[in-house]
């Protein structure tokens, strides 16, 4: 090979299309599935939505740097898309600042995922407030098989910057309530969280008058469930039923 093209190929930093063409059967699968779930989301963020979800799967599944943390660096360079590395990071940024990606419809997108046709009956949610650098979040899920299904995530920063809530113990009403809004109608939510989303006063009221929602609030050694309180220990075996 001539040095010439050696050296273009090496400077554009070009995946070769076979790479597309191997994970082309499993991004078809994916699109499909979320363009089902997630169809209050515009097609072009449906598609990005697929894309991604094949990068996490790439990046999840290899070795990684740093500590093994997650990065946008890692992301971008493995989506299943042509083009250069440039290119694909510009096409991830996009994405994730696109007023389109509404994080209320991605929650309905999840719990359709999460529950499907069998989601009946009681089910534990549990919430809480975790951080990537500057970047707060308040992250709810569903227990399975030791870990938790990623329900919804609202995200903010300190100090309070956010539009659509005037405070953080707005916000956290917002988010309960859109997660009880998107769960299908024959479910019944714990809701799960530590003591300081007893902030959340006019949620967990209409919660806790609610005959279709529990709450439990840890606080100290005691549990607080759907008003009564009860140990630790009796918390853990209670089966959360009338």
């Amino acid at each position: 090979m001539r040095p010439d093209i050696v050296t273009s190929l090496l400077s554009s930093n070009r995946r070769p299309a076979s790479v597309e063409a191997q994970e082309g059967p499993l991004l078809a699968l994916l699109d499909a599935a979320v363009t089902k779930a997630f169809s209050a989301l515009c097609r072009p963020v449906q598609k990005n939505l697929a894309v991604l979800t094949v990068a996490f799967l790439r990046v999840l599944g290899a070795v990684r740097s740093g500590h093994g943390q997650l990065s946008l660096a890692a992301l971008f360079r493995v989506l299943p898309t042509p083009g250069t590395p440039h290119a694909r990071e510009k096409r991830l940024h996009r994405f994730l600042h696109n007023p389109r990606l509404d994080p209320r419809s991605v929650t309905d997108g999840l719990a359709r995922l999460i529950f499907g046709s069998r989601g009946r009956g009681l089910w534990p949610i549990l919430f809480d407030q975790t951080k990537a650098g500057a970047t707060q979040a308040l992250f709810a899920g569903v227990p399975f098989q030791g870990r938790a299904l990623p329900l919804a995530v609202y995200t903010f920063q300190y100090p309070w910057q956010e539009k659509t809530a005037r405070s953080q113990n707005q916000l956290e009403e917002v988010f309960l309530a859109d997660i009880e809004t998107a769960l299908p109608t024959r479910v019944r939510p714990v809701f799960i969280g530590d003591r300081g989303y007893a902030r959340a006063a006019r949620f967990i009221k209409r919660a806790s008058a609610s005959p279709s929602m529990w709450w439990c609030i840890t606080i100290r050694n005691s549990r607080s469930l759907g008003g009564y309180w009860f140990p630790v220990r009796a918390a853990h075996c209670c089966r959360f039923a009338r």
